[in-house]
């Protein structure tokens, strides 16, 4: 045990701050095919169906998170996670090079114009590919990050990249705005999933340097998957903190995607905004992220994750609220705003908040059947909200998504934590 104590401080410097250059440099990557802000815009040069448009999101939502508590499974089998948590990553960058090269080779063929449905399922198929295997990755990435940084460490890295990474994603949305206004479809669309291709690849280069610490003993998981799935629920069974956590937090999942891709597609079609627009809603966003970032590891990283989640699902109602006041000079501009203090918040507590409630120590198993429970809600929300968006328009997609919020913020403050603070 000293042994291991003694080897996750000797890496934890290190790993510190390869993560960091990691996760800013996905971040940026992540900027340039924003599901719920920059796809919509690429699809309605295909198609006008808000269905159509918020399937986007819902694909990305879904296989992201659903596979999750599969892949934790096998996580839990493996000695060493790094190697699987990279070459997962590799092949998760590559849809978005393969999609470039379709729509250059589409537009150069003329072939564009007359095959709208093929180039929707190219789009598609690269979110499918993307999110199962980025998010099939996730439970082996926590279980690194927990091996190798204390918990004080992991809400500063968290918090901090968020902040530092804001510059990177201004350059990145101040040459995506450039690209869509300047550069004829498909071909700006191509440029961006190339750079979003290649800054992946630069992540992925600052994560294979990371050391994984040795483990003292064999913790592999033994057993059977139909053993591990009774396992899990019991766990949600048993653990009433876990199961209320759970509920709220479903609940938030099916707010924000609700309403987040028509926010843009609102701004652009029924408000005349220029598509470049977009670039700027997502400096704005991402902006307001890097403050709430900023402000968890500066001032907040002494409250419990379940107060800074608490925060987050406050902010998320004040989205819909100030969306709703049509009086409010720039409101799509406040609601961006508002949305990236949610958001913020909610991804630099959200992980940490889960074994506060839980009980349960193992990172990959905790994240990955809560990420798993909560992808139906989060597929759905987005073509519940195409269907909306279709039916009685933009305000009803807005009132729905502050019901949820509510809801959300009601059942979190019913959360209580659990005596034992787990040292992840």
């Amino acid at each position: 045990m000293i042994r291991a104590e003694t080897d996750k401080s000797h890496h934890e410097r290190w790993n510190y701050w390869t993560m960091a250059l990691y996760l800013s440099c996905y971040r940026v990557g992540l900027v340039l095919i924003q599901p719920d802000t920059v796809l919509p815009v690429c699809i309605l040069n295909l198609t006008s169906q808000p269905l159509l448009v918020g399937l986007a999101s819902s694909l990305y939502l879904f296989f992201w998170t659903f596979p999750q508590s599969l892949s934790a499974f096998y996580t839990t089998r493996v000695r060493e996670t790094k190697p699987l948590v990279s070459l997962l990553m590799v092949l998760h960058a590559l849809p978005w090079a393969f999609l470039a090269c379709y729509f250059v080779f589409a537009w150069g063929s003329g072939r564009l114009q007359g095959h709208l449905g093929t180039s929707l399922l190219m789009i598609y198929a690269a979110i499918i590919a993307f999110s199962v295997l980025g998010g099939a990755s996730i439970p082996g990435y926590m279980t690194m990050v927990g091996k190798s940084l204390v918990v004080r460490t992991r809400i500063k890295l968290l918090g901090y990249v968020w902040g530092t990474s804001a510059v990177l994603t201004l350059g990145a949305s101040l040459i995506m705005r450039r690209l869509i206004r300047t550069v004829p479809f498909p071909l700006n669309f191509s440029i961006i999933f190339l750079l979003a291709f290649a800054v992946f690849c630069i992540a992925i280069t600052f994560w294979a340097e990371t050391k994984e610490p040795p483990e003292e003993g064999d913790r592999r998981v033994q057993g059977t998957l139909s053993d591990y799935y009774r396992n899990l629920f019991t766990t949600i069974r048993t653990e009433s903190r876990f199961r209320y956590f759970l509920f709220s937090i479903t609940l938030a999942g099916f707010a924000l995607p609700l309403l987040m891709p028509f926010l843009a597609v609102h701004a652009v079609v029924d408000l005349s905004c220029p598509p470049e627009t977009v670039a700027l809603f997502l400096l704005v966003l991402m902006g307001c992220q890097s403050i709430a970032g900023y402000v968890t590891a500066s001032f907040l990283s002494d409250k419990s994750a379940v107060f800074r989640l608490f925060l987050s699902l406050c902010f998320m109602v004040l989205v819909s609220v100030a969306l709703l006041v049509p009086s409010l000079p720039g409101r799509i501009w406040v609601g961006y705003a508002l949305a990236g203090l949610a958001q913020g918040f909610f991804a630099s507590s959200y992980q940490l908040a889960m074994f506060e409630v839980s009980g349960r120590q193992d990172a990959s198993i905790v994240i990955g059947i809560t990420n798993t429970i909560r992808a139906p809600f989060y597929a759905v929300g987005p073509i519940f909200g195409g269907l909306l968006q279709m039916s009685v328009g933009f305000t009803w997609v807005t009132v729905t998504s502050l019901a949820f919020s509510l809801a959300a913020l009601v059942a979190m403050r019913a959360v209580r934590i659990s005596d034992t603070h787990h040292d992840l």
